[in-house]
């Protein structure tokens, strides 16, 4: 989703995401919880762990990060969830407006 916001979206979102930006995290919800990522990026760094191409072979309901920490799809899309409500929470608060919404 894209706002307005600071907070949401900034030049580095669109910045590749390589392995060390996974190092240090090991669960999805510290993603969501990281106050220096903007949501954007969050969304960003989510949506890689989610790929197919991170799917292990013998388990399709778990996805292994790059740096190698695994997490099942559920959490993973939970998370994703949860900066759904953040934005929402942000918009309904009056903290910016929406323009161009994409996922």
């Amino acid at each position: 989703m894209r706002t307005d916001l600071d907070l949401v979206t900034n030049p580095f979102d669109i910045a590749e995401i390589t392995r060390a930006d996974f190092v240090g995290y090991y669960h999805p919800r510290e993603i969501v919880a990281d106050p220096l990522l903007t949501i954007a990026r969050k969304r960003a760094l989510l949506a890689r762990w989610l790929s197919d191409a991170n799917a292990l072979p013998d388990a399709p309901a778990l996805r292994r990060s790059p740096a190698g920490v695994t997490a099942t799809l559920d959490e993973i899309r939970l998370a994703l969830d949860k900066l759904d409500e953040m934005v929402e929470a942000i918009v309904l608060a009056g903290g910016g407006q929406t323009s161009g919404i994409a996922a």
